[in-house]
């Protein structure tokens, strides 16, 4: 349990965070209690750290974590990517919630926090399939693809029905004639749903059904 002194005052942790924020030697400090007022940088921030240079040695020519201008311009783009994205903002208010909870599992705790910050599924990709149905006969199936968390996933999968009908005791040239024409129904339904149906949903929210039914128009 944290010390009741802690408990009484809101002291956020103290956090050292090392990324390319901090390449040239500078950490990345989060206020807290435990901090001692002292932001340590290059060789005292981390004694082993050792930067190879194009130009220099492994030692980088004695100077440990030695700065150039690829690694000053890639530290300011990383410093405005984390900004943009309010990273630091939300990592302090997420890393103090954490240690005043202080939950069994830790990790499970995190992961269940940033699942809550994540962007919505939007459709990535749409797939139509010719398989089979229930009968033998060719059909469409269509396969929904979301990207949920950076990473495309299967959401869901429909079989559509087409509107031939199987009759009985037909001539052969005319269940021919309907066997042709179905196939080339679902081989155009095929196409149309890997190239204009993806096209027009793709970046769409799944949930949004006025959306997408609004696109299909």
């Amino acid at each position: 349990m944290p010390r009741s002194g802690w408990a009484r005052e809101p002291w956020p942790l103290s956090l050292r965070v090392r990324s390319l924020c901090s390449i040239t030697g500078d950490a990345t400090t989060v206020r807290g209690p435990l901090s001692t007022g002292r932001t340590l940088a290059g060789p005292q921030a981390n004694p082993r750290c050792r930067l190879k240079s194009p130009t220099m040695g492994e030692e980088g020519g004695g100077r440990s974590c030695g700065t150039t201008r690829e690694l000053q311009k890639l530290k300011q783009q990383a410093m405005e990517y984390y900004r943009e994205n309010d990273v630091p903002r939300r990592l302090e208010e997420l890393l103090n919630s954490t240690f005043y909870l202080q939950p069994a599992d830790v990790y499970g705790h995190l992961a269940n926090c940033f699942s809550k910050l994540a962007k919505p599924p939007t459709i990535c990709k749409v797939v139509g399939k010719n398989v089979l149905d229930g009968l033998g006969l060719p059909t469409l199936q269509v396969d929904i693809f979301c990207t949920v968390q950076n990473l495309p996933k299967n959401i869901c999968s429909v079989v559509i029905s087409t509107h031939f009908k199987v009759h009985e005791n037909a001539l052969p040239e005319l269940v021919e004639a309907e066997e042709v024409e179905r196939s080339d129904a679902v081989s155009t339904a095929v196409r149309w749903v890997n190239g204009t149906i993806t096209e027009e949903l793709q970046g769409l929210a799944p949930s949004n059904q006025a959306e997408v039914d609004q696109v299909l128009r």
